[in-house]
């Protein structure tokens, strides 16, 4: 019994001894395994922190492209931060996006070609390079890292040299004409010689020695050697062989006896093309070659590099005459950075002389190694087009202005406006067709069925042409749907317009094949432009301006003219230049119609507009009266208010105080004498030119550079200019007669009548100033 009681009670005590055993072992385990569990939940969630801020700083960098896309620092962040990430798809879309606005990058090509090739995407890397040669042709680095992969890739197939070979004749057309490409040059010819290729060698280094490039002397140096290496007959072509040889033999038979050559035999090293399944060695064939003597040797070399020395010398020349135009190109490459005035002014220059020479392979190639250089440059691709225009490649002037409108400078209006312009030239009709129908007109029309052809073949040309107009306009319509804002876009867009209806209605025909053109078109536009809410008043007066010209000039509708400005007054009472349109459209009267004349000054006078300016038109009104006018009575009394009015402008504040003024109703007066009548309106020419070619959008900016022509004013050309430029010094009274006379010292008598009205005029230094007067500005008015 004690016994079964101590055996129990060990048994009891092993029992426990194992359970605490196995619950403190399964503890154990349950720690370690949660322990592994937390590890492997915080790998995770470190994992997905850091893809988390990898993200956001990815959306960064984007977000900063993505707010301004001409952010050049921006774009290289954001490719240099996938790079980092190692990430393909990112780099992809990255790469992608940047060479959509910057493909003249050429270094960015080969990184972006290296990353697939890192990541063992070699198809992928190929079509990089594709795509890179294709963007910038001219880049002899690119086309040189392009063919050592291509190297790398084929260099254990069968055909790798004609891969290669066709790489290199690729390279050499696209940039071999390049003043710079001499490393492509030498790789090439370097790869045939190596394969063998000797009379390959050869023509290569005839063109070389004809081409143009930096390193001239060096390649005539190293062909002499490659000469000198080889039996004449294996390097150059057998006609030109057999008439050097000719040559040299009849020389040295004088001299020498003896044969000039021996046949000797040789067995080809060459590996044969099929191994025999036995593979037993097949035999060596056997060929024969020409083994010149020493005299014959020096003599036949001597005549071949004389032959190219005549190339050479001649290539020498042309590369003096370019040598200055090379060495004055520091940035061959692209760059957002502007180029120093210097450099724009070498690229214009040099292109004028080679345009001069007339090569016209050597002229595009100098084109594109210019608009590498000058890609953000409008004028470089006008340039460009216009020459191709002016040569009759049409196509490729199409393409020029495609890149540049597309591609690099898709926000410039200059360039759009040339576009358009080109497409709207190209589209016209055949030429001859309308010289038949001018010159054959009375014979057509005695030939009812053949003016029935005519017509229908007019029709349809016409057709033709109007789709081509409709490219034009696209082009401007497209343009200012993206940048909206630009007065330039719309005046350009209504003046397709209204060529359009000139053509289609037959203008440029004989009198029988014309019709009353439709320009409701045209009108609506100026309209919609006139009342667009989102215009300033200046604007809105500025194109009410244009419109009143356009009735006045091509419709002859005086009447409507005179309401339109008329409505421009109500909107904007003091601008001077709707005034002075109103006397210049009553100018157009003929006969002359004074009382109308005389009418539209008394209603600028009778106006809300400036002292200043009133004064300006009562002494057109004064000048009027004195040269047009044709009663003196009426002369007297305005001579009398002229004067009161001038002295009240005069006593009325000092000049200081008049611009405060002025600047405070928002007009700019030129710098001018505080007496002097003959200023021109308030309104500045180049106040006009904002208004025309900046955009109305405050967030839409005019493009750098951008040529802005001159408007044409009120007034004929020269007087602003040489009223601008009159010195304050040397005055001397005006005379009835010419105001060169009085600048030069000789002034003429004056009536009575005159010298009321003697204003000072200031002439120290110049030659001669146009005489001021409403009679003398006919020529040059808007309407």
């Amino acid at each position: 019994m004690g016994r079964d009681d101590d055996s129990s009670s060990r048994s009891d005590s092993r029992s426990r001894s194992d359970s605490d055993e196995d619950g403190h072992s399964h503890g154990r385990r349950h720690e370690r395994s949660r322990s592994r569990s937390h590890t492997r939940h915080r790998d995770r969630r470190s994992r997905s922190d850091s893809s988390d801020r990898e993200s956001d700083a990815l959306k960064q960098y984007w977000n900063v492209v993505k707010e301004d896309s001409r952010n050049f620092d921006g774009w290289t962040q954001l490719l240099q931060y996938v790079e980092h990430l190692d990430d393909t798809k990112a780099a992809r879309k990255a790469y992608d996006a940047f060479f959509k606005r910057y493909p003249y990058c050429y270094g960015y090509w080969r990184k972006y070609a290296e990353f697939e090739r890192r990541h063992k995407h070699y198809e992928r890397a190929i079509e990089v390079y594709e795509k890179g040669v294709a963007a910038v042709g001219l880049s002899v680095d690119l086309w040189l890292h392009y063919l050592f992969y291509i190297q790398e890739i084929v260099q254990h197939q069968d055909n790798a040299a004609e891969k290669l070979r066709a790489i290199y004749e690729r390279a050499l057309k696209a940039c071999g004409l390049d003043f710079r490409s001499d490393k492509l040059w030498k790789e090439y010819i370097n790869f045939e010689q190596k394969n063998g290729e000797l009379l390959r060698v050869s023509e290569l280094y005839d063109l070389l020695l004809s081409t143009p490039t930096l390193l001239y002397n060096s390649h005539f140096e190293k062909y002499q050697i490659f000469v000198n290496s080889y039996e004449p007959d294996k390097i150059i072509k057998e006609e030109e062989y057999n008439e050097i040889f000719a040559r040299v033999e009849a020389n040295l038979k004088k001299t020498m006896d003896g044969e000039l050559y021996l046949i000797e035999e040789y067995e080809d090293d060459t590996p044969p093309d099929i191994i025999p399944e036995n593979g037993e060695e097949p035999p060596k064939k056997i060929l024969r070659r020409r083994k010149h003597c020493e005299e014959a040797l020096r003599a036949l070399r001597h005549e071949i590099v004389e032959k190219r020395r005549k190339k050479y010398t001649q290539n020498e020349q042309e590369i003096s005459l370019r040598w200055v135009f090379e060495e004055n190109i520091k940035r061959p490459y692209f760059h957002v950075k502007p180029l120093e005035r210097a450099q724009l002014r070498n690229w214009h220059a040099y292109l004028d002389f080679e345009v001069s020479r007339g090569n016209v392979e050597r002229c595009t190639t100098l084109f594109e190694r210019c608009l590498v250089a000058c890609a953000l440059y409008e004028e470089m691709w006008i340039k460009y087009a216009r020459y191709l225009d002016s040569i009759n490649e049409v196509q490729q002037a199409r393409m020029v202005y495609r890149r540049a409108t597309e591609t690099h400078l898709p926000r410039n209006a200059n360039l759009h406006l040339a576009y358009s312009a080109f497409e709207e030239k190209h589209g016209n009709p055949n030429a001859l067709l309308f010289v038949i129908l001018v010159i054959y007109e009375p014979v057509i029309l005695s030939f009812r069925y053949v003016v029935k052809f005519e017509m229908k073949f007019l029709q349809m040309t016409q057709a033709a042409s109007a789709s081509d107009f409709e490219k034009a306009a696209s082009i401007l319509s497209e343009f200012d749907r993206r940048h909206p804002g630009y007065g330039v876009i719309a005046l350009r867009r209504i003046g397709v317009e209204r060529r359009l209806a000139q053509f289609q209605a037959g203008e440029g025909c004989g009198k029988a094949f014309r019709k009353v053109p439709d320009y409701s078109p045209v009108i609506s536009r100026y309209e919609r432009l006139i009342h667009d809410p989102h215009n300033p008043t200046k604007l809105t007066t500025f194109y009410a301006l244009k419109l009143a010209r356009f009735h006045a000039r091509v419709r002859n509708d005086r009447k409507l003219a005179e309401k339109i400005l008329k409505d421009a007054i109500n909107r904007d009472k003091e601008n001077p230049d709707l005034y002075l349109s109103l006397v210049d459209l009553v100018y157009t009267i003929s006969p002359l119609n004074e009382a109308e004349v005389l009418s539209a000054f008394d209603f600028a006078l009778s106006s809300e507009l400036s002292e200043e300016n009133k004064l300006r038109f009562s002494q057109r009104k004064l000048d009027f009266l004195e040269d047009l006018g044709s009663d003196v009575t009426k002369l007297q009394e305005h001579m009398e208010f002229h004067m009161k009015m001038q002295k009240a402008v005069e006593s009325g504040g000092s000049t200081t105080k008049r611009r405060a003024d002025s600047r405070n109703k928002g007009e700019i007066l030129e710098k001018r004498p505080r007496t002097d009548p003959y200023a021109t309106v308030a309104y500045s020419q180049s106040q006009q030119l904002q208004q025309y070619y900046i955009p109305t959008n405050n967030n839409v900016y005019s493009t750098p550079n951008q040529q802005q022509p001159a408007l044409s004013g009120y007034y004929y050309s020269g007087q602003q200019a040489a009223v601008a430029s009159i010195p304050q010094s040397a005055a001397v009274p005006v005379a009835q007669g010419s105001v060169s006379q009085v600048a030069q010292g000789n002034v003429p008598q004056m009536s009575q009548g005159s010298i009321n009205a003697v204003t000072q005029v200031q002439h120290a230094g110049v030659q001669q100033v146009p005489q001021v007067g409403m009679a003398h500005m006919q020529h040059n008015r808007s309407f």
